[in-house]
């Protein structure tokens, strides 16, 4: 149930996000006309403003969402730690008391299901991160279009709004934190890494089964 939450809130935020990444990477299209799209230009000032308006809105349904999801995610961590902790203390000792293992083995497996979607979180939030990079782009054709005399004099302001909103992406962008870690997919591959040592340890460890003689069924 968890991973199905956790699945259904990963992939709602990652399509708002590449839609509204669409706007201007594709651009808008018309009701009446489904295969022709117009870009949006961010050098004009009243559609910089519209887009700033409608990237809050997405951020503030991302947070939305994510006080949800962090509290999944955050259950599936302690979840995943007291799992791996007593598999890896098992490994170590060579004995493990029969079900716990398989219980402790079902939830690490549990876990790790849930931990997997966050993948499209984490590539809606990369699509967040990388607009400043985009912004750039927009502000140097507005050089370009500035030295070349093609730019209207009345949106010189534009150039100081794109400079204050790419300041605020890069370092003060509202973006969603576990434990004070901000998700990213470089974390998650980092993350992914580390499991996948661990987890190649605990599988490559025999393990000797004893049921407690303390289970009414137990047969010695």
């Amino acid at each position: 149930m968890i991973a199905l939450n956790v699945s259904q809130i990963s992939f709602r935020i990652w399509a708002l996000w590449v839609k509204f990444d669409a706007i201007t990477d594709i651009g808008l299209f018309h009701p009446d006309d489904s295969k022709s799209s117009t870009k949006v230009n961010l050098s004009i000032a009243a559609n910089l403003g519209v887009w700033v308006q409608l990237r809050n809105s997405v951020i503030s349904a991302t947070k939305l969402y994510g006080i949800f999801i962090q509290v999944l995610i955050s259950l599936s961590i302690v979840q995943l730690a007291i799992s791996f902790g007593g598999l890896l203390l098992y490994c170590l000792t060579g004995n493990a008391p029969m079900p716990t293992y398989f219980l402790l083995m079902l939830g690490l497996a549990s876990s790790l299901l849930n931990l997997m979607f966050l993948l499209p979180l984490a590539a809606a939030l990369s699509i967040q991160s990388k607009q400043s990079d985009m912004l750039r782009e927009v502000l140097h054709r507005y050089y370009l279009e500035k030295s070349r005399g093609e730019h209207d004099p009345e949106e010189s302001h534009v150039e100081n709004y794109l400079h204050v909103i790419i300041d605020t992406i890069d370092n003060h962008d509202d973006r969603l934190r576990f434990w004070g870690v901000e998700m990213s997919t470089s974390a998650l591959k980092g993350l992914s890494v580390t499991l996948a040592s661990g987890i190649s340890f605990i599988l490559s460890k025999a393990v000797q089964y004893s049921w407690s003689n303390k289970n009414p069924i137990f047969v010695g």
